[in-house]
């Protein structure tokens, strides 16, 4: 077997013998950090056949299960023989004391749970709802001491940095929150979740992008969803660079969307909407080309139903507000008058329907000197949820 091919077949047996549980975890345990920068480059080799050009890491392999460099270059069965006996010796050390008996993590804490003053400050912060008092609030909290990389902060730093996120408060997350998280904080996947959307929100979609397509998640559905935001900040970074939309650079994002929907027929609702939204535009902007016109849109919003409806993000904000979406891009009647009534019974969070204006607003930018009803009714449902949000902050 290649190179990358051992390293495939050891980590498969070593989450088999639940040694790990994610693929990241082998990082750590060649005594790798587990970066954004060393997760995708072993995801790169997951994904691949062949040599890896990095002795660092090859030695680090060989260190850790004693296996002579000559191994590379041995017979498969040899080496799936050495897998077997390294994992099982592994194994072994799991289950008796040895030199991981010198990992004291049970008795020095790696974490320590919040203190009285924090978690009154983190309750006051989640009731406010104006921006500005919110705003008031971290920059007091900043002056207090209370975001230093102190590891007695990290558990605030984690539980402030959500909320804030929730708030839309997406500068403060990169520029105060993130900076100030040790490693074993910084580098948790709902933490890089949190920078890569907060980043993509801040219009740096290279960067989210990035993030986004080099975490990884054991959970097919949550991957599927983090290739697609990947993909919808590359098509952002498209869309939003050029007053022209190229109808083959339109199509490949098409493409690439439905095979993200159709993998493992799961047809995330997410990827979904996503999908129809390009679809429509492309058939709006090129209605002469067969391509854009052969894509049944009634079908990507029917087979994404079920996980509209399985969805509970929110309160169910985004699986109704996508609803509604998905409708409006097929021309249903009365959908902005079922939008107001929704937002008018469950009044979400602004942030959440700030959301929902970016994707709108990408769609009417792009679409907007076309006169059509499509055009026509975003602008509406547009106009609706910006008024609703300008209510949060007068």
């Amino acid at each position: 077997m290649k190179q990358t091919e051992v390293i495939q077949a050891l980590i498969h047996k070593l989450k088999k013998e639940n040694i790990i549980v994610y693929n990241k975890d082998f990082l750590g345990l060649i005594g790798l950090p587990v970066d954004p920068g060393n997760i995708k480059r072993l995801s790169a080799y997951l994904r691949r056949s062949g040599k890896i050009n990095n002795p660092h890491f090859l030695q680090n392999v060989l260190k850790t299960f004693q296996w002579e460099e000559t191994i590379w270059t041995r017979s498969s069965r040899y080496q799936l023989e050495q897998i077997n006996k390294s994992v099982q010796k592994r194994k072994m050390l799991t289950m008796y004391p040895g030199k991981e008996a010198l990992n004291l993590s049970h008795i020095i804490e790696s974490y320590l749970p919040m203190n009285q003053q924090q978690i009154d400050t983190l309750n006051i912060f989640q009731k406010i709802s104006r921006i500005d008092d919110a705003e008031y609030i971290v920059y007091e909290t900043q002056n207090h001491g209370l975001f230093n990389k102190k590891i007695e902060n990290q558990e605030f730093l984690l539980y402030f940095a959500k909320s804030t996120y929730q708030k839309g408060m997406y500068d403060i997350i990169i520029r105060i929150l993130l900076p100030n998280m040790l490693n074993n904080y910084r580098y948790k996947t709902e933490i890089q979740k949190i920078e890569a959307h907060s980043l993509g929100s801040l219009r740096h979609y290279d960067e989210a992008k990035h993030i986004l397509n080099t975490l990884i998640h054991e959970n097919l559905i949550e991957n599927i969803n983090l290739r697609t935001s990947a993909l919808s900040n590359h098509k952002r970074l498209i869309l939003e660079s050029s007053d022209t939309v190229d109808r083959h650079e339109l199509y490949d994002l098409v493409q690439a969307y439905q095979k993200l929907h159709r993998l493992e027929g799961i047809y995330s609702y997410y990827t979904g909407i996503n999908l129809l939204y390009l679809v429509e535009m492309g058939k709006i902007l090129f209605p002469s080309d067969d391509r854009f016109k052969e894509i049944d849109s009634e079908e990507i919003y029917h087979k994404s139903k079920p996980s509209l409806s399985a969805d509970k993000t929110h309160e169910s904000y985004y699986a109704t507000m996508t609803m509604f979406e998905f409708k409006l891009l097929l021309g249903y009647e009365r959908i902005l008058e079922k939008i107001e009534s929704f937002i008018d019974n469950e009044r979400p969070h602004y942030s959440l329907v700030e959301r929902t204006l970016r994707q709108m607003n990408l769609f009417f930018r792009v679409i907007s000197t076309i006169d059509c009803e499509t055009t026509r009714i975003f602008k509406a449902s547009i106009n609706l949820l910006e008024d609703y949000c300008a209510l949060f902050k007068e």
